[in-house]
C-alpha cells in the first residue's frame, strides 16, 4: 500500500481501536461485577453497536486467530453471514494466492511483536479472491498478556486496479497497446543479458511505414490511428510469442527477435512483415495501401547495448528507404 494512504488511514484506525477496546473492557467489567445499572450497560452496548457499523471492516480475534466478532462492513465485503464466520479461524478465509506460510508468520509475529500488518488475499463467499490490507493490533489484555486482537480489513481492490492502470499507462502505448519505448528498453536489456549468458544472437528490426504521413494528412488523424492499430495487429501475427513488438512513436515500430539463429531467419521475418503490410487495409470506407521499410541489426555483431543496436537499425532502415522503400536492409559499417 502506498505510504501516503497508510499514513492517512492509520490515525483513524488507531483511535477507533482504542475507543472500541476501552468500551469492551468497560462492558466486561460491568458484567463481571454486576455493579452497573441495566441502563448503563445497555447504553454501552448501543455505542459498541454503532462502532460495528463504521465503514472499515473489523474483526475481533483471539490469540490463535479464532473470530470472536465481526462488523457489518466485513460481512458486506466478504459476502458471508455472521454465523458463517464467528467461531471460525480467520485463516479459513485465506486465499491460495497467499504464501502457504502466511498464517504461521502472522501468528508468530503477533506473539513476538504484538501486532502485524500487511497485504494479503482474502476469499469471498462466492470463491473470488481479492486483495486486502490487514492491520492486527492488541485489543484486550488480561494479566499483562494479550487475550484478543482487533483486525481492520481494508478492501484494496480499487487501489490495485488503479495501480495496474497506471503501470499500463507507463509501459504500454495507449493507442496500439503495444509495449512503449520504456518497456521496450527493459525487454531489450533483458534479452541482451540472456544472450550474453547463453551466447546466442538477437535481431533488432526497426520498421517505418511508407506513405503514413500522406494517409494521415489526406484522410485525417482518426484513419491514421486506425492504420497504426491495424499495423500493430499484423506485426504481432508475423512473430513468435517470445518476440517483442513495440511502438517507438509515430509510425515507427521495433521488433526484438531473441535466439534468432541466423541472419537468414531475421531476413525471413522482415520479408514476412513487408508482405503483410503490402496487403490492403480496409479502414471504415477507405481501402488503403502502404508499405514498410525495415532496418536490421544483429547482436553482438552490430553492437552490444540497446542504444547502439537501435541506432544502427535506424541507419539501416533509412538506407532501405533510400533504396526505394518497401524492403529491408541489414546494417553494415559501409552505410554507417
Amino acid at each position: 500500500m502506498p505510504k501516503g494512504l497508510k499514513e492517512k488511514k492509520e490515525p483513524a484506525k488507531g483511535e477507533l481501536l482504542r475507543e472500541l477496546a476501552a468500551l469492551r473492557e468497560k462492558m466486561a467489567a460491568l458484567e463481571e461485577t454486576h455493579s452497573s445499572s441495566t441502563k448503563e450497560l445497555t447504553e454501552l452496548r448501543h455505542v459498541v453497536d454503532a462502532y460495528q457499523s463504521v465503514g472499515q471492516a473489523y474483526l475481533n480475534i483471539d490469540r490463535k486467530g479464532m473470530i470472536l466478532d465481526v462488523n457489518n462492513p466485513f460481512l458486506s465485503i466478504s459476502g458471508h453471514a455472521r454465523d458463517e464466520v464467528v467461531g471460525k479461524n480467520i485463516f479459513e478465509f485465506n486465499s491460495t494466492e497467499n504464501d502457504a506460510h502466511l498464517p504461521k508468520l502472522v501468528i508468530s509475529t503477533l506473539a513476538r511483536k504484538g501486532h502485524w500488518q500487511g497485504e494479503m488475499f482474502a476469499v469471498r463467499k462466492n470463491g473470488d479472491s481479492f486483495p486486502v490490507w490487514l492491520n492486527v493490533r492488541p485489543d484486550k489484555k488480561r494479566g499483562g498478556k494479550v487475550v484478543t486482537y482487533s483486525a481492520i480489513v481494508l478492501d484494496i481492490t480499487a487501489l490495485k486496479e488503479n495501480q495496474k492502470h497506471l503501470e499500463q499507462m507507463a509501459h504500454y502505448d495507449l493507442l496500439t497497446n503495444l509495449p512503449n519505448r520504456t518497456l521496450m528498453y527493459d525487454r531489450l536489456n533483458h534479452t541482451i543479458s540472456l544472450a550474453k549468458r547463453h551466447e546466442y544472437q538477437i535481431a533488432v528490426l526497426l520498421l517505418d511505414l511508407d506513405r503514413f504521413k500522406e494517409v494521415n494528412d489526406s484522410l485525417g488523424h482518426h484513419i491514421g490511428d486506425l492504420l497504426l492499430v491495424e499495423t500493430a495487429a499484423r506485426l504481432i501475427e508475423t512473430v513468435r510469442e517470445s518476440d517483442t513488438v513495440a511502438r517507438m512513436g509515430g509510425d515507427e515500430f521495433l521488433i526484438i527477435l531473441p535466439e534468432v539463429g541466423s541472419t537468414n531467419n531475421a531476413a525471413n521475418v522482415a520479408q514476412k512483415i513487408i508482405e503483410y503490410l503490402a496487403k490492403p487495409f480496409f479502414l471504415e470506407e477507405h481501402e488503403i495501401y502502404v508499405s514498410g521499410s525495415v532496418g536490421i541489426t544483429i547482436f553482438p555483431i552490430d553492437g552490444d547495448d540497446p542504444d547502439l543496436l537501435i541506432k544502427h537499425s535506424d541507419t539501416a532502415m533509412y538506407h532501405a528507404k533510400a533504396q526505394g522503400k518497401n524492403n529491408y536492409k541489414f546494417f553494415t559499417e559501409d552505410i554507417n
